[in-house]
């Protein structure tokens, strides 16, 4: 699972340039992955338990959702990695599994985050969200990046 993350980083952050977005001086948080079914969830979900420590599975948005803080964080190029998210897709929705997104902390609003990019398409649906506000924007088939105020474990911990 984890063997084929920088092939998909590596395409995320190509999208990222193409797209004219500088990240380089944001925190990379998590990398979310998405099953194809709550089956396929529940068997990976042992083999992220060895990667990390589950901190939070939940339904979120009609999805069943765990956050793992990983053991050992991935290094990635300048960043380094501390969680990982694993998906199942709402019922019903058909989609393809893998790496799926990845999500930057922003040290500003939404707003003038946004504004920076004003040419871009941002998905702000979830951006007043009581639970994990972000705004998003796609980067081609099944690959998103997300933008938050605070980091994920944090927000987790804060809901302790």
């Amino acid at each position: 699972m984890f063997s084929n993350l920088e092939i998909f980083l590596d395409k995320f952050m190509g999208n990222l340039k193409e797209a004219g977005v500088d990240v380089s001086g944001l925190s990379m948080d998590h990398v979310g992955y998405k099953t194809n079914s709550l089956k396929e969830y529940e068997q990976i979900m042992p083999r992220m338990k060895k990667t990390g420590k589950l901190v939070k599975e939940n339904t979120v948005r009609d999805r069943k959702v765990a956050f793992f803080k990983l053991d050992h964080p991935i290094i990635y190029k300048q960043y380094t990695i501390p969680a990982a998210e694993l998906i199942a897709p709402k019922e019903g929705e058909t989609v393809r599994f893998g790496w799926e997104h990845a999500e930057l902390v922003i040290p500003e609003s939404f707003e003038s985050f946004m504004a920076k990019y004003p040419k871009l398409t941002w998905d702000t649906s979830v951006m007043n969200s009581d639970l994990f506000s972000m705004v998003k924007l796609k980067l081609g088939d099944n690959m998103q990046a997300k933008f938050h105020l605070m980091p994920v474990l944090e927000i987790i911990e804060k809901e302790k």
